[in-house]
């Protein structure tokens, strides 16, 4: 779980890929440490928080503004050969 804030609204999020019986090491913190600069108590500072849910939730459907076109038909086609599922949670504090 990796926490975000925008200075208006904190919120946990957690992205992970699931093969019908388990679920991967969560993968946000890994996915978001290194474009974002690093807050206070373990939160990220973002300028807005739903851009970024928006942009998890692109994450778990492979829509094209998470991706170069290039790399999502590589990673949907390797989650779709191995069975893989991308879970997403999200959690207002």
């Amino acid at each position: 779980m990796t926490r975000f804030t925008d200075g208006e609204k904190t919120v946990e999020i957690t992205m992970r890929k699931f093969d019908g019986t388990n679920l991967s090491p969560d993968m946000s913190n890994d996915i978001f440490e290194a474009p974002l600069s690093e807050g206070t108590d373990e939160t990220y500072k973002v300028d807005n928080v739903d851009d970024l849910i928006d942009y998890v939730n692109d994450w778990a459907e492979y829509r094209e503004e998470c991706y170069d076109r290039e790399a999502l038909e590589e990673e949907r086609e390797n989650d779709k050969e191995n069975g893989l599922e991308r879970i997403v949670d999200v959690v207002v504090l």
